[in-house]
């Protein structure tokens, strides 16, 4: 019982893996991804083929990786009026426009 299930496990993980590799080349030749992220992406998405520890590994650093897109993430961990806030909610779509102030 328990083999089968591990084995479902790895199946499934094998899957999003595959899925996982492709998005990240997307997201690097669409350039919303630099090549150190990608390098770092892609060598998660590798440890994710290494059984139940490498599949766990992986699932956590892609929930992190959503998690931290979202509005409620940003707006908790640096506040409405920082920079950072207003970047990451104009490269994900919850803020429209700001005028970000340079840092010069």
């Amino acid at each position: 019982m328990l083999r089968s299930y591990l084995k479902n496990i790895g199946r499934v993980s094998a899957v999003l893996g595959v899925y996982s590799v492709g998005a990240t080349e997307a997201d690097y030749q669409r350039g919303k991804i630099t090549q150190t992220q990608r390098n770092i992406d892609q060598t998660v998405n590798g440890v994710g083929f290494l059984g139940a520890p490498g599949a766990a590994a992986n699932f956590g650093w892609n929930l992190g990786a959503l998690l931290s897109t979202t509005e409620i993430y940003n707006r908790t961990m640096f506040g409405v009026h920082s920079q950072i806030y207003k970047q990451r909610g104009l490269e994900n779509g919850y803020i429209e426009s700001v005028v970000l102030k340079s840092k010069n």
